[in-house]
């Protein structure tokens, strides 16, 4: 069976203005595809699946093209973005903010030790497109950086004030209920009433919105005065857990590599284990 390297590289013989490209991921791990360019854009096209699925070189040629097709006007207009992205001034509110482990490489960015979460980092990135299409973003380079002119420190303080007015903070039991199309009242009535409910943390689009924990740790530090754990679900959110008699450091630790290990992929994970926040009461 071919490696997805060498499925890669016949499939970019076969396409115009196309190159294997390989790009490191979320916890260090790298993903080899195809990149279309048209002019200075140009699109990632990861061809894992059409190589699982069992597509021939040819399929995946006219997969790729599909997908270029589709997406080519969009392409046009990443390229007006392209040029907006060299003013600072122009491109400020698009700054975003995730959360990543240690194990990812990133040009620019923070510990986030300061904020309770000793092995994770802070990345700063541009937020291109958010639609009912999906995502795309770019990353922040040094050179960027250079070029506007501002320091790292604040672009990484626009990127997680932009995040913040993003977060967003539900109760577990309603996402349930939402996803089992009830209402709270019949959801407390099939299941009875949490005794302390958990909460779920992300952003609006619930895509990469782990960092929105950021913005409301002063939050959950007023709403629980003796005290929370976050764990990390994945970096796409958080789940925040009161402290009550019986909860512990190490079963939320167990709970999140149980996760990890049966629910989450493995470059969505974030940590393997829960972050404890002290109370202000005894």
């Amino acid at each position: 069976m071919m490696t997805i390297r060498e499925y890669s590289e016949a499939v970019a013989e076969r396409i115009e203005n196309a190159q294997v490209v390989e790009i490191e991921k979320a916890n260090g791990i790298k993903y080899v595809g195809v990149s279309v360019r048209d002019g200075n854009v140009g699109m990632n096209i990861y061809l894992e699946q059409m190589l699982s699925e069992g597509l021939t070189i040819e399929q995946a040629v006219a997969k790729v093209n599909e997908i270029y097709l589709q997406h080519k006007a969009n392409m046009a207009h990443m390229g007006d973005i392209a040029e907006m992205m060299k003013d600072y001034d122009l491109i400020k509110d698009k700054l975003r903010a995730r959360l990543y482990n240690q194990k990812t490489s990133a040009e620019v960015f923070r510990s986030a030790k300061r904020r309770g979460f000793s092995d994770l980092i802070i990345v700063p990135y541009v937020n291109l497109e958010n639609n009912a299409e999906g995502t795309s973003a770019a990353k922040v380079t040094k050179g960027l950086i250079e070029q506007w002119g501002v320091t790292e420190k604040k672009v990484i303080d626009q990127a997680i004030k932009n995040t913040a007015a993003e977060s967003k903070v539900e109760d577990m039991m309603e996402v349930m209920a939402h996803m089992m199309g009830l209402s709270a009242e019949e959801m407390n009535n099939m299941y009875g009433a949490p005794e302390s409910s958990q909460f779920v943390i992300s952003t609006d689009n619930k895509v990469n919105g782990a960092a929105a924990i950021l913005a409301k740790l002063d939050y959950f530090k007023q709403k629980f005065p003796k005290g929370f754990f976050v764990l990390p679900s994945s970096v796409h959110e958080v789940l925040v857990v009161p402290k009550m008699d019986g909860t512990t450091l190490d079963a939320m630790n167990k709970m999140v590599r149980e996760v990890n290990a049966t629910t989450v992929a493995e470059e969505e994970q974030l940590a393997d284990h829960a972050y404890e926040f002290e109370g202000t009461l005894a």
